[in-house]
């Protein structure tokens, strides 16, 4: 979330590509972004063919090529030493055993070169505090607000993040989780626990990956930060549905529901009622308690509000 040089692997000097956008989308970052693809040149800027040919350390790599290519550069990434990668490449284990083999590749590859992986099949992360916008969702946030966005559909995650852009809800972070390959929600919590321009959490999930971890670290945070859930996947064809999208693994959803109540998580239906609920939360100070009172002209309203 907060690098110094960031280095764009697959950035053509094309407008309208994948690449460009990601290019574009990090003009405001205050650092060095250093693109690396085929192209002699992107955006006036030198490019290097690969990422061992980048002189100086690097931080972050945010990689938008083919399935395919991401093991080797994975393997790159990491005798460059660079600390994390955002994987925006689909074509994992969300298409099949083929691609499933591609993903465990570019895990182990990680792994032992000790680099942080988030995706792969996800539209980026995001600091609105830096700025940084390593994602394919055009126009960072407005920062200082203190709510942090884990998402882990890209497309779904982009429309509740620009909903809440066009509200005017403020952003601390976006993070999205894609297939889940290596960082665990778990780890996420843990992390945005301790953020502290994070104040409310929003989590927009498909299944949670390393639930006891996640529990744990669920109860942990809820008492000091709050946590909003939306988790998917309620009916038996919404759990296939998920399977076939982030190759998601759905559990009972009557366990994970009072699991989540137990640890304190609010758990809501859709991406709009988290939004809602993380712009109540993250303006006034939080509540301490059922000290809520109803002054109404109609007695109606106060019904429903007492309801509510």
């Amino acid at each position: 979330f907060e690098p110094r040089r960031v280095a764009l692997v697959g950035a053509p000097d094309r407008v309208g590509s994948v690449g460009r956008l990601l290019w574009d989308n990090l003009a405001d970052f205050p650092g060095e972004v250093l693109p690396v693809g085929p192209a002699a040149t992107v955006g006036g800027r030198p490019a290097y063919p690969d990422l061992r040919a980048v002189p100086g350390p690097v931080d972050l790599a945010v990689i938008a090529t083919p399935a395919a290519t991401v093991p080797d550069i994975i393997t790159a990434a990491a005798a460059k030493g660079i600390a994390a990668a955002v994987v925006l490449s689909a074509g994992f284990a969300e298409t099949g055993p083929a691609g499933a083999k591609l993903q465990a590749e570019a895990v182990a590859a990680a792994r032992a070169g000790k680099v942080r992986l988030v995706g792969p099949n996800c539209f980026g992360v995001q600091n609105a505090d830096l700025p940084l916008n390593a994602s394919i969702s055009a126009g960072t946030p407005r920062g200082g607000g203190g709510v942090s966005i884990v998402t882990q559909s890209g497309s779904y995650g982009m429309a509740v993040h620009a909903l809440g852009r066009d509200e005017g809800l403020r952003v601390a972070k976006v993070f999205a989780a894609g297939n889940k390959a290596d960082i665990t929600d778990a780890e996420l919590l843990d992390y945005l626990r301790q953020d502290p321009a994070t104040r409310v959490i929003c989590l927009l999930l498909e299944s949670i990956t390393d639930a006891r971890g996640f529990y744990q670290q669920a109860c942990l945070t809820t008492p000091v930060k709050p946590v909003i859930a939306v988790v998917h996947g309620r009916t038996g064809a919404g759990q296939r549905a998920a399977v076939s999208h982030t190759a998601a693994l759905a559990t009972d959803d009557a366990v994970r529901d009072a699991a989540l109540r137990q640890a304190g998580v609010a758990r809501v239906r859709t991406g709009l009622q988290a939004l809602d609920a993380a712009r109540a939360l993250s303006g006034p100070p939080l509540p301490r308690g059922k000290r809520v009172a109803v002054v109404t002209n109609s007695g109606g309203t106060g019904v429903e509000l007492t309801d509510l």
